[in-house]
């Protein structure tokens, strides 16, 4: 039932009303550590009752009348405190400038309550505790007391009134809470009848001007996600329309090629087309490889970084690259320290490795050599791959790192998208790839540099 879902409208009227609560409870403890307070310290309406039964007796032309004026006071205070509840007792007596007692409350004697000077006392009378304030004038002398009230009546008193005041104030704070959460609320419910009315080709930023600085943010960074998610779906199928055009040609080679290999009449004709077949085989597998690894890397995490050595790591690895050196005379040499031990995601360093280094066989000059160089500095490491071909053109350095993008003044075969994964391994690492001329100014020179702050040991 709707009624019982979790609201933050509900959830902000329950948090007013258990203020609310907090505050009965403060203002009942409050009143009642006032309540008694004013107990055992000087009352002032005790005083001020005494002064009252001063002025009424200035009327008074004998002890006679006064008597009659103070009995008229006491009915007037009993009647008075019946209709309000009040079990304890208030008494007070009347005495004459000759010290004689004219008037008593009914049930108490002469000695009952005990006159004194200056500030108010505390008297204990058959057992009772009663506040006493003596007023003294040249004419007349009033001594009143109360009775300490019992726990549990001022208790009850104090809950009655606190109880009745804090259950008024709460429909009229109730009011104004619901209406501010309810327009608060507002920006949050045309957000989400935006985002429902949407089609679901629609990722354009939401176009709400916050009023609110807590919506804010809330609506920045829908923005940029969407941003960031249409960015995506358009890198997405760029991908795959790039891939589609790729995987075409060496498709309709392995189709051409099997076709002549079934309708070859001679067997040197079925063995050109079986090698053309094995090589559109083999760039096709190359292509896909690279498609999955690019994939892969485009929503991978950076992984579980080991303490490894760089060096040795280097070292198998350009072992894997001996035969494809070999074959285009290339001499592969390695410039490192014996040991360089680094904390670092092996598998995504090693995806830029092998990539640089391919890249450098592919188009590096027959007969000429790529050099690997491993260093250590103060911010980390960095690993630079050096041939000596042709080089990159000024016009086309900029985009060398795109997908699909091999530049022009070559003849190599290649899929496009060697550099764009180590360029996208590199980001995962948190590190950069930089290009600059090769050594005396021919080739290239791909320089990954690490991000890796005083995590290397090295050992020369």
């Amino acid at each position: 039932m709707k009624l019982f879902q979790p609201t933050l409208t509900r959830r902000v009227i329950l948090a007013v009303l258990f203020a609310m609560a907090l505050i009965w409870v403060f203002l009942m403890g409050f009143e009642f550590l006032r309540l008694r307070w004013i107990e055992s310290h000087d009352n002032p309406n005790m005083t001020e009752f005494n002064l009252g039964v001063i002025d009424a007796l200035q009327d008074a032309q004998d002890t006679r009348s006064a008597a009659q004026i103070a009995a008229w006071i006491d009915r007037r205070i009993l009647n008075g405190r019946q209709r309000a509840g009040v079990d304890s007792k208030f008494e007070f007596q009347v005495f004459d400038n000759q010290n004689q007692l004219i008037y008593h409350s009914p049930g108490i004697d002469a000695s009952y309550l005990k006159p004194n000077t200056g500030v108010q006392q505390t008297q204990i009378i058959n057992g009772r505790i009663y506040q006493v304030a003596t007023l003294v004038t040249p004419q007349w002398t009033v001594v009143s007391g109360q009775e300490r009230v019992d726990t549990s009546w001022a208790l009850k008193r104090v809950s009655r009134e606190i109880t009745l005041e804090v259950l008024m104030s709460i429909p009229i704070a109730m009011l104004p809470v619901w209406l501010a959460v309810s327009t608060g609320l507002r920006p949050l419910r045309r957000i989400s009848e935006r985002i429902a009315a949407r089609s679901i080709n629609d990722l354009s930023p939401i176009g709400i001007t916050a009023k609110y600085t807590e919506i804010k943010p809330i609506i920045t960074a829908l923005d940029e996600l969407l941003i960031k998610l249409n960015a995506t779906i358009y890198r997405e199928r760029a991908f795959v329309h790039d891939a589609a055009h790729e995987l075409r040609t060496p498709m309709a080679v392995i189709s051409a090629q099997a076709h002549a290999l079934v309708k070859a009449p001679a067997t040197a004709d079925r063995h050109d087309a079986e090698q053309a077949l094995n090589a559109a085989l083999k760039r096709a597998s190359h292509l896909v490889h690279q498609l999955l690894m690019l994939a892969r890397l485009d929503t991978q995490v950076v992984t579980e970084t080991i303490d490894i050595d760089l060096a040795q790591l280097l070292r198998q690895d350009l072992t894997g690259f001996a035969a494809a050196a070999a074959t285009r005379d290339i001499e592969l040499v390695l410039e490192a320290p014996d040991k360089l031990m680094c904390a670092i995601a092996v598998p995504t360093f090693q995806s830029i490795v092998s990539n640089l280094v391919d890249n450098a066989i592919r188009y590096g000059h027959q007969g000429g050599s790529v050099i690997v160089d491993l260093q250590h500095h103060d911010k980390g490491f960095s690993v630079s791959v050096t041939d000596d071909g042709p080089g990159i053109p000024l016009g086309d350095q900029q985009r060398v790192f795109e997908r699909f993008f091999r530049g022009s003044g070559h003849d190599v075969s290649g899929t496009g998208l060697g550099l764009a994964i180590a360029s996208q391994a590199a980001l995962l690492l948190g590190g950069s790839i930089e290009l600059t001329p090769g050594r005396d100014g021919h080739g290239c020179r791909f320089t990954f540099t690490s991000a890796i702050h005083n995590q290397c040991l090295v050992n020369a």
